[in-house]
């Protein structure tokens, strides 16, 4: 027993840092969550998410069996540790050889369930797919041929020793599937860091454009200019920390896809902050800007679902182009009105002149008051007068070439040639 016993304290070590190792399988579910799938059909996409969702229940399904075995093998060893005899020196070998099985099946399900998110990412070319898939199938493989002698090792067989040894085998393995996680979840981030990354320069274009033509209409800008110009230092040290990452993912070692993990996470937290501070420019623009430019020498266009009423004044002619699914109703002054129709057709109705259909009207009149009601309208005005606006979309004024666009939100918005 003083030899069997000896060993058994070896194997405790070993365990105990398996358990160690296995806590840390937990961060997968929280790495490795974004749906984007493989560019296929909807058919193979919805195949790919439901065998992926499939392997990942089952991963955390086998941890409760873990968890139960673990316990199990700890109440076993220390009554081993307290009166080593015959009886409990058996069932600890019993309850260790359960546990070590339960170490193998999670760690079978966890490399399953990496297999699955690599199939079902477009964020892999297919070398890299092939490659990680690869490395995957040959430590499935590994635990597969552990798990086979463990379920085919007698009881008079079993040992201490061959169960420490097989121990220290799948501890190498989970630490090859730790290396493989790391580059897969490098690559996840580093796919959706380039996407943030991306929208934010444009939006922070788009927002100096804004600036530029403000400060074109007389505002001050100089408070925007500066928040704008510190944004832009962060969105470059973004992309350096961006670079970094990719940089440190090429050396493929543990350490640096560590490092880069933890990089990728940091300067998320950066660029979302530049995206609440983009927020705040965009925000502090003042709205008689738009009003100034709407009540201007300028062309009106809006573009939505749901109703737009224009009236003209009697003191101009107006141009009016319309394209809509729906309908338009003429109401006012029409007899003078210039009507020129295409695809859309008379429509009966209680007040006015309506035209119905999905098409094309072009109005020219004085004294007018236009209703257009449906989806996908599109209407540019030429002339003077005002419009309110009900639905969704987007409306845009602009003057001398200066334009800006806003949601088409129901408010009254006047214009004039």
């Amino acid at each position: 027993m003083n030899s069997a016993g000896s060993i058994g304290t070896g194997v405790f070590v070993g365990f105990v840092l398996a358990l160690i190792l296995f806590a840390l399988v937990m961060n997968v579910a929280a790495d490795v969550t974004r749906e984007n799938l493989n560019n296929a059909t909807n058919t193979d996409y919805t195949l790919l998410k439901y065998d992926y969702e499939i392997s990942k229940s089952n991963y955390f399904e086998s941890l409760v069996y873990y968890n139960e075995a673990k316990a199990e093998w700890l109440v076993s060893r220390q009554k081993y540790l307290e009166n080593k005899n015959d009886e409990n020196y058996e069932i600890f070998i019993k309850s260790t050889k359960k546990f070590t099985l339960n170490i193998a099946v999670v760690l079978e399900n966890y490399n399953e369930m990496l297999k699955k998110r690599v199939l079902s990412d477009d964020s892999f070319d297919d070398i890299t797919r092939n490659e990680q898939i690869s490395r995957i199938d040959t430590l499935l493989d590994k635990i597969r041929d552990i798990k086979k002698q463990l379920n085919e090792t007698t009881k008079s067989q079993l040992t201490i020793e061959t169960l420490k040894n097989l121990s220290r085998e799948l501890q190498e393995t989970y630490a090859h599937s730790q290396h493989i996680r790391g580059m897969i979840v490098t690559i996840l981030l580093k796919n959706k860091m380039k996407i943030v990354l991306t929208d934010l320069v444009n939006d922070s274009l788009k927002m100096n454009e804004n600036i530029a033509q403000l400060k074109a209409s007389g505002h001050n800008t100089t408070e925007m200019e500066k928040k704008l110009c510190k944004l832009n230092e962060m969105l470059n040290q973004s992309y350096a920390n961006y670079q970094k990452c990719v940089n440190l993912m090429n050396l493929s070692t543990s350490e640096s896809l560590v490092e880069a993990e933890d990089l990728f996470k940091n300067t998320y937290k950066s660029l979302y902050l530049t995206k609440s501070e983009l927020l705040d420019i965009y925000n502090s623009i003042p709205g008689e800007w738009i009003s100034n430019l709407e009540s201007a020498n300028s062309t009106y266009v809006t573009k939505g679902d749901g109703k737009a009423v224009i009236n003209i004044d009697k003191t101009d002619n107006a141009d009016i182009k319309i394209y809509v699914v729906g309908s338009v109703t003429l109401k006012g002054d029409i007899s003078s009105a210039e009507i020129s129709l295409k695809n859309l057709k008379e429509i009966e109705s209680g007040e006015g002149k309506a035209y119905g259909g999905e098409g094309n009207i072009e109005i020219t009149g004085k004294d007018l008051i236009i209703e257009v009601s449906g989806k996908d309208i599109n209407i540019a005005i030429a002339g003077n007068g005002n419009a309110t606006l009900t639905g969704t979309g987007t409306q845009k004024a602009c003057d001398k070439g200066l334009c800006n666009t806003l949601l088409w939100e129901g408010k009254n918005i006047k214009f004039s040639k």
